[in-house]
């Protein structure tokens, strides 16, 4: 691997295939494992949650129709690079995580070389434009804009390349504080989308109030019937989930070939 030479190199994804490791050995290895193997050996990589400093389950992946349980998601790193490793682990089912796979989460101790300069940096937010309107914001952000752009200092006309981003970053921050000062925004809810429907919700609640139930029994599988109506709420939860995403996106095709057939300049700018 050429990037090794450069820096430190992590793999990581559903690789669909099992691995080994101090805390798990498959015993049954299927063609696409042993292939794998091969390459893991050639380059010296170790899966980082089968190590013995990993926590959690072995398996990141357990199909909820009583199929195996089975790592083959990976995070993959050198031996040689093993020692900047602080932890890894995989987390238990949640109820947020609509998949099959359950996530691994490694903490490492890098180089950072990621060149910092705060003063370039601009706030992605959001202004909530219809709000703005609705409270009549407009004209104090304006008047505001106008307040703070006036204490900025403009350069001579012997001025430098630095003097004229040093302007820029300036006129910058003053419509910035113009902005937060006098302007609504908008509120991200990481899980609320579009098609985040009532009735998607309501199962998401349901399913939620079966997952406490479960954690309070101590988390029992197999056919235990805390674990299988926490895993039928699910799975309904997930449907439904998957039937409004697909609805929404059906919807959204056929707005824009309508605005395509109407008005292509609003479909390209809109």
């Amino acid at each position: 691997m050429i990037y090794s030479q450069l820096d430190t190199v992590i793999i990581l994804g559903d690789i669909n295939a099992k691995v080994n490791g101090p805390r798990s050995f498959n015993s049954v290895r299927d063609k696409r494992s042993e292939t794998f193997a091969k390459f893991l050996d050639e380059l010296c990589l170790v899966s980082l949650h089968l190590q013995s400093f990993g926590e959690g389950n072995t398996f990141t992946f357990q199909s909820y129709e009583s199929g195996p349980s089975t790592a083959i998601d990976h995070i993959l790193i050198s031996k040689d690079n093993i020692s900047l490793v602080d932890s890894a682990r995989v987390l238990d089912d949640h109820s947020f995580n609509v998949s099959d796979h359950h996530p691994i989460i490694a903490k490492l101790s890098l180089d950072n070389t990621v060149i910092e300069d705060t003063e370039t940096i601009i706030k992605q937010s959001k202004v909530s434009w219809n709000k703005a309107r609705e409270k009549n914001n407009l004209e104090d952000f304006s008047f505001a804009t106008s307040l703070y752009l006036w204490d900025v200092e403009i350069p001579s006309l012997e001025c430098s390349n630095r003097d004229i981003e040093c302007y820029y970053s300036n006129i910058v921050d003053a419509i910035q504080q113009a902005e937060t000062e006098t302007l609504s925004h908008k509120t991200f809810v990481k899980y609320l989308k579009p098609y985040w429907t009532h009735p998607v919700n309501a199962l998401h609640e349901h399913m939620a109030s079966k997952r406490q139930l479960w954690i309070s029994y101590n988390r029992p599988r197999g056919e235990h019937i805390i674990f299988q109506e926490y895993k039928s709420a699910k799975r309904n939860f997930r449907r439904e989930l998957r039937n409004a995403y697909q609805k929404h996106m059906q919807e959204t095709y056929d707005s824009l070939e309508k605005d395509f057939d109407i008005d292509q300049k609003r479909l390209w700018i809109g």
